[in-house]
């Protein structure tokens, strides 16, 4: 049985299987449509819209603007840019793990271990990038800025507000530790790590899996797209914020799968 996968709005694709024409058919029960969503896609999205949403902050403060309002854009955009950032590779591992890089025993306990006897989220996520498209030329390093974008994450979604000093944030000195710590730097590191983890699929010279392979033929237009969208942002970005997503748009159409 065929299946071709077309994008049919913005949000997601449509898999029609086509009954081949020597079956016995009963109305057309036997033809089927399925649709499905890649999140890993769309939250690449927000968090590359809302970095250049924090550049346009510091931009601005820099330039002689009153500094505390834009010091609270800044922060808002870094939240939600950094936690982004961490559900795109998130949900790109879901993606990825069934492509036959991972071995199945092992996706198997992942799901089925209770919590604390699993690995951890960011290191399934690396396993699964290193497993399925080789590993990273220096793969220690990419596993480390993994290992420190999923906390800073899970800080941000489990936060404790707590008494402390003050911190030192990159431009404005002395404030408090959220302002400091939820900046342009980390956005930009975030950012950066998620752009450096979708180069190395798309450029990935072992492929472990012709389903690998088969997804990288559907969704390596798409990753370029997006990389340039990076690039291409304004200091006031549109895309998802009005819903007129520029990489979205020229998505290319994913090639016929044969299942």
């Amino acid at each position: 049985m065929s299946a071709r996968c077309v994008p049919t709005h913005r949000l997601g694709f449509v898999k029609r299987r086509i009954q081949p024409p020597n079956l016995p058919r009963a109305g057309d029960a036997l033809a089927t449509a399925l649709t499905t969503t890649e999140l890993w896609y769309v939250w690449a999205e927000i968090a590359f819209e809302h970095e250049a949403m924090a550049r346009s902050a510091r931009a601005k403060w820099v330039g002689g603007s009153s500094r505390m309002p834009l010091l609270e854009h800044e922060m808002k955009a870094a939240l939600v840019a950094v936690t982004a950032a961490a559900n795109a590779m998130d949900a790109l591992q879901s993606a990825l793990e069934s492509l036959g890089g991972l071995p199945q025993d092992q996706i198997s306990i992942w799901h089925g271990a209770t919590r604390g006897k699993r690995p951890p989220r960011h290191s399934q996520v690396f396993q699964t990038i290193s497993a399925t498209f080789g590993d990273d030329s220096a793969s220690p390093a990419m596993q480390a800025e993994i290992d420190w974008l999923f906390a800073l994450r899970d800080s941000v979604v489990h936060f404790r507000a707590e008494e402390g000093p003050f911190l030192v944030h990159p431009v404005i000195g002395d404030t408090t530790p959220a302002a400091a710590t939820y900046n342009l730097e980390a956005t930009a590191r975030g950012c950066n790590l998620l752009e450096r983890v979708l180069r190395h699929i798309n450029d990935s010279p072992t492929i472990h899996a012709s389903e690998a392979f088969s997804w990288l033929q559907t969704w390596g237009s798409s990753i370029k797209v997006l990389l340039s969208y990076r690039g291409n942002l304004p200091t006031q970005p549109t895309g998802i914020l009005n819903g007129t997503s520029s990489a979205r748009t020229f998505r290319q159409t994913p090639n016929t799968l044969t299942r």
